[in-house]
Formats: C-alpha cells, structure tokens, sequence
C-alpha cells in the first residue's frame, strides 16, 4: 500500500483491513514525517477555533464534488495529487477533509435504524388521491413541450407575453416619467440649486385650550452655578480634598426639588497629556518594525513619519533592528526582540522609556552632543541616567521574569538583564540626587537591588559593541525573506499571524516570536500546536511572561485556552503554563506527573512538561516532543531508570 493522504485518513478511521492496518503501523514508526502529519491530523480536528474555508475569494475550498471524489476514491490520480497539495498546505482545508472522512465513516459504517413509526408516517406523506396525469415525454431532439404546469404554484408556471404585458406597460411609464423630470432638473443643466426666497420666519402662535383643574407648573429660576471655592492649605501628611473639577460625576443630582428645572452638566475638560521635552522619531530600520500609538489599539508597521509620543510604544522584532533618534543628538537603538513604551517625563528628565522587554542602547550621534538625562523603568523600578560625552555608548536590558507555579505563588519576580557601558562615562541611579558613575572598567552589571550598587557580573556582551552580533549570510536570506511577509496598510497581526503556519521552521518561528512580543493571546495559544520546535518554544516563553506581567492578560489567557483545547486537557495546560520550582522537581509525585505528561498525546503538552523538566534539569536523556512514539518511549524508559536511581526527577 502507498503511504498517501488518503491512506492515514483510512487507518486514523479504522476503516483498512487488520493486514493492512498493521503494514500502515510499521510504516508511522519507521516514517518521521508520516507520523508527524498522524499528528497533524489529529491535532487539527481537535482544535475548537479552527475556522472553515471561505465560500468564494482568497482562503476558498475546492469544489465539494471534487472532495467527495476524493473521499470515495474515484478521483484520477493528477487531480489527487493537486488535492492533497492543497490540503497539507492549509490546515483549514487538512481540517476539513479528515472531519469529511471521519464523520462519512461513522454514519456509513454502521446500519441505519428506522423505527416503525418513522416507516408508517413516510408510507402515509406518499400516499395520494390525486389524479394521475399522463405525462409527454421528450425525446432526445428536443421535439414537443412536456405540460408539468398543472398542480403547480403561480410563480414556477410560465406566462404567455399577454400575460406580461401590463407589467411591460407600467415599466415603460415610470421610466418615461423619471426621465422627464430628470431632464427638467435644473440642477442637472446649470450646475446650482435654485434658491428660496428669503422671508422672516414669524411666530406662531398657538391657542390651547386648557381645564380649569389642570395645574400647570410654573417656571422655576435656574440655579446659580456655584463657584468653586479656594482650596484649604494642605498640611504636612495630610491628603488634599479634591475640587469641584475633580470630582467624578455618578449621576444626576438627587438634592435639588422635584420640580426645579435639571440642568446639563458642563462637559468634563479632556485630559491633558503633557507635551513631550524631546522629538523621538525613527531614523533607520533593518528591515520592519511595529509602533503603537496610545489612541490606537493596533500594532502597525513603523515609518519614518511618525513620531513616538507619550504612551506610545515601539517593538523591534526577531530578526530586526530599530534607530530612534532622541532630540537629533543621541540615538535609541534597539536590538531584536525588544519593545518600550515612552512614558510621562519625571522631574527634569527629558524623556523616560519602559523597556517592557529587549535590549536598547544609547549613542550620540553628534561630535559634541547635549548632556542628556533620561528615564529607564524597568519592572517596578525608576532610573535616572545621564549620559553626557561623544564616545557614550550605554546599554540596558530586560529579561522579563516567568512564573514559578500557580497565581498567588509566584514570589519575588525580578526583571534579569542589566546594563554596561562599552566606552565613556554614564552615572545613574534610582534618583537624581543619588547617581553612581559607571564605565568600561565595570563590566556588565546585573540589575541591582534597591539598597545596593552595581558589581560587575560579567563581561560586555557582544550586541554592545559597534560591531554587534555576527550575522551569517543564511540569516540575512532569511530576514529578508521574513519581511516580505509585511504588507503595508495591514496591522501586524494580520499580516504574521497566518505565517506561524509557515513550512520553514525559521520563519514560523520569527513569526512566533513577533506576536509574542506584542502579546498577542490568541495566535500564541494556537502556536502550542505547531508543527516546529521552535515556534512552540517561543510561544510558551511568550504566553508565561505576559501571564505574569497583566492579571487581566492571565484572565484572557484561559478564556483562549478553553476554546482551543479539549475539557480535559484545559486543566493541564494551564498548570504547566504557571509552572512549577525547583523544590516541586524533587517530589516523587510531581515528577511521576511531569513523565506521565511527556508521553501525553497531546503535542502541546509534551512540549510544556519538557519544557518545565529542562528549565530545572540539564538531562534530556535524548527526548523530543516530536518524536516518533518508539524513539520517545526510548527516552522515556530512560528517564524511568533515573527516578529509581534518584527518586524524582532532580533527586534529593
């Protein structure tokens, strides 16, 4: 038997002879790539949101006499092939099919039972009185007209030209009519409307009579507005009483008397954003990158136009970089996979950036640049750099902490990453007042803590230098081949979000990555299931980073998880997005279920139990989520002979 589409639909059915099953069998363990699409087809079948093929236009299905052939088998082999092209391209149409396939086996797989009762009502629907009426048949020519019009409703029997005539009449009379006064429009000829007279409007008047027991309310004067009075001195510890025009209005005044006439409330004055000290624009960019304005809610691609004001946001994705020039004397670059927001200025800060994620450094772009004091807010923390000289080369991350174990367990996350200056001097602190000088000779530091200074940690790392990372000529193909997959006028996310579908792994996993650094829940929670390591890798870190930074973003996460999995496994997947300690890796319990969930059939739960066992362990014993089931029961009998030895999975 040939391994084809086809074939799987059949053995995943239980439809193939037991001789042939087994064959298929043997085949799955000893075929990599055929067990994979096993699992692709199971996978895309059990997804809740998948959508349908669209009816016509882009994204539309095949004919569906063309799939029935194909589910039938009388389908020539050229357009078999044609089909199943199509079908492993798209999940949406693989989706389809193998649900066609699945659900025809089930209904025609087993006798149809008609009740009694059914089988008496249909013999009595056929039974008439009628008279039969002899029928003409038609011969091959096409010779005699076949008389069905009797019994026939008025709309499906067919009028002679006497019969429609009135109806030919009365449309040529109306059309007749509507040309007149098209022609008659003075519009139409002189190009203006012809205008009113012009004449006073007088009052009317009008007289109602009205019942002597009627009462009619009289007019009560309207209320003086009051003025808002001078706000008391606020002592020392003291909160100031709020004002007039801070008070939040809950509705209408119940206090005044049933019949005093209610007055409109002046509008509230609309907020006023502080102007931004300084001008930060996009000065060059490696291929695409994504701002975010704070009226919008959208995630477009970034031009050289537009100008990052207060509360707006900017991201670099994986693989590309971003220069944002700061009041023309200094550049803001950022490094792939980086995301800031620009934030209110505090004292005499002259612009103040959250770096929510990513790498960025500072450099002047001019020989004698301005000193400049800037704002970095990493996690809960404020800091006040000041960066002053030509050779300045300052730099800054933020890794964003994940959690370890379920809301309310979490413990002190703390941002990782920290700061280093390649060359000059910067001084920087949680204030302005208490700034430390930092340079070259420091090294990296990491992140301090808030009563402590900074200590060398490590070297400079290589992305700080003026050379940068080392990037191979494979990766710049494969950039620029990434960007193509930005259409302009579109939002990020309806332009990357159908590449994590994308064959090459690369570029599923840029995609991947990309919506993850905006934070996207929905697309993320569907890259669980993807077919290539490292999207599903990227989406994990991703959904476990937000998850901990926003309650709200952990709220939506479940919704989107409850829609996507199954019931039973809704529980699974949210427990090991939270995660676990390393002190959870040495009970005997929850590593027995960490192993149980490796050889789960799920893909999207191997890799979050792998993934959970490798950030505490560094053994892998060799094992895969995407294995085939032989090779990772292998692995998996190996990790058993090293919970006898140690007793879990990082002993005692």
């Amino acid at each position: 038997m040939r391994l084809t589409l086809r074939t799987l639909l059949a053995y995943l059915d239980d439809v193939l002879e037991p001789a042939q099953a087994r064959e298929i069998g043997e085949k799955l363990a000893e075929n990599k790539e055929a067990a994979q699409l096993v699992a692709r087809i199971r996978d895309v079948i059990r997804r809740r949101r998948i959508a349908a093929p669209e009816l016509a236009g882009p994204g539309s299905g095949p004919d569906p006499n063309l799939v029935s052939s194909y589910l039938e088998n009388s389908l020539e082999p050229g357009r078999v092939v044609e089909l199943e092209k199509l079908f492993m391209e798209s999940d949406i149409h693989l989706a389809e099919v193998a649900a066609c396939h699945k659900i025809l086996t089930m209904v025609l797989g087993q006798p149809l039972d008609v009740s009694e009762d059914v089988r008496e009502r249909m013999y009595a629907l056929g039974a008439t009185d009628a008279p039969i009426i002899d029928r003409v048949p038609t011969n091959s020519l096409g010779d005699g007209e076949p008389e069905f019009s009797h019994g026939l409703p008025d709309y499906l029997v067919k009028k002679s030209v006497w019969q429609r005539f009135p109806v030919v009449i009365a449309s040529l009379v109306f059309g007749g009519v509507w040309l007149a006064l098209l022609v008659s429009d003075p519009v139409l000829w002189k190009g203006e409307r012809p205008r009113l007279a012009e004449r006073p409007m007088e009052p009317q008047i009008i007289e109602v009579a009205i019942a002597d027991d009627v009462k009619v309310p009289q007019p009560q004067p309207r209320r003086k507005p009051q003025q808002p009075s001078e706000p008391e001195p606020v002592q020392p510890g003291m909160v100031r009483p709020e004002t007039e025009a801070e008070i939040v209005d809950t509705g209408p005044d119940t206090t005044t008397n049933a019949g005093a006439e209610e007055q409109p409330e002046p509008a509230a004055p609309p907020k006023v954003v502080a102007e931004p000290k300084v001008s930060v624009r996009l000065a060059d960019v490696e291929g695409v990158s994504a701002i975010r304005d704070r009226e919008e809610e959208q995630w477009m691609i970034n031009t050289l136009h537009n100008s990052l004001g207060i509360n707006a946001e900017v991201a670099a994705p994986l693989p590309y970089r971003c220069h944002m020039s700061v009041d023309k004397d200094w550049l803001l670059m950022l490094e792939p996979n980086t995301r800031i927001q620009r934030i209110a200025d505090e004292g005499e800060m002259m612009v103040n950036f959250e770096v929510i994620r990513g790498a960025i450094i500072f450099a002047p772009t001019v020989p004698d640049p301005k000193p400049m004091l800037i704002g970095l807010r990493v996690g809960q923390h404020q800091w006040w750099v000041t960066l002053q000289g030509a050779e300045t080369r300052f730099g800054a991350q933020a890794i964003p902490p994940q959690p370890s174990g379920p809301p309310g367990d979490e413990g002190n996350l703390r941002y990782e990453g920290g700061v280093g200056v390649y060359s000059g001097s910067v001084s920087m602190g949680l204030s302005a007042a208490e700034q430390h000088e930092i340079g070259p000779s420091l090294g990296w530091c990491a992140w301090p803590k808030m009563d402590s200074e900074f200590e060398t940690t490590a070297n400079i790392p290589q992305w700080l230098t003026p050379e940068g990372e080392l990037i191979t000529p494979s990766a710049k193909n494969l950039a620029r081949i990434y960007s193509e997959e930005f259409l302009p006028g579109n939002t990020i996310v309806q332009s990357i979000a159908p590449v994590v579908r994308n064959r090459v792994a690369a570029i599923s996993a840029f995609a991947t990555s990309t919506l993850a650094l905006l934070g996207n829940d929905h697309e993320l929670v569907l890259a669980l299931n993807s077919e290539h390591e490292e999207s599903r890798l990227a989406a994990i870190q991703g959904l476990r980073e937000w998850m901990v930074r926003d309650p709200a973003y952990a709220e939506d996460l479940l919704e989107e998880v409850e829609r996507t999995f199954p019931d039973d496994e809704i529980p699974i997947i949210v427990r090991l997005l939270w995660g676990y300690r390393a002190q959870d890796l040495r009970s005997p319990m929850i590593s027995r279920q960490l192993l149980d969930w490796m050889q789960h059939e799920d893909i999207a739960i191997r890799e979050l139990a792998f993934y959970q066992v490798t950030r505490w362990s560094e053994r892998t014993y060799n094992y895969r989520p995407l294995l085939p089931p032989p090779e990772r029961k292998a692995a998996i009998l190996r990790w058993e002979d090293h919970m006898k030895r140690f007793g879990a999975i990082l002993g005692s």
